[in-house]
């Protein structure tokens, strides 16, 4: 993992993925669709991991 301090103290983690890469800005987007769609209804819980993979390393 990698920490970047942005301004403002914010950070952002970089974490490897099984991907290789990082996510591309339309991928998160994708996600984001489908969660406020009536597709995603039946969904319950609060995290939803859009990291290629990384959480599973």
């Amino acid at each position: 993992m990698r920490r970047v301090a942005m301004g403002d103290g914010m950070r952002i983690e970089f974490i490897s993925s099984h991907a290789g890469r990082r996510g591309r800005p339309e991928e998160i987007a994708n996600a984001i669709t489908f969660l406020a769609s009536d597709g995603s209804t039946f969904m319950t819980g609060f995290k939803v991991y859009v990291d290629g993979g990384g959480s599973q390393l």
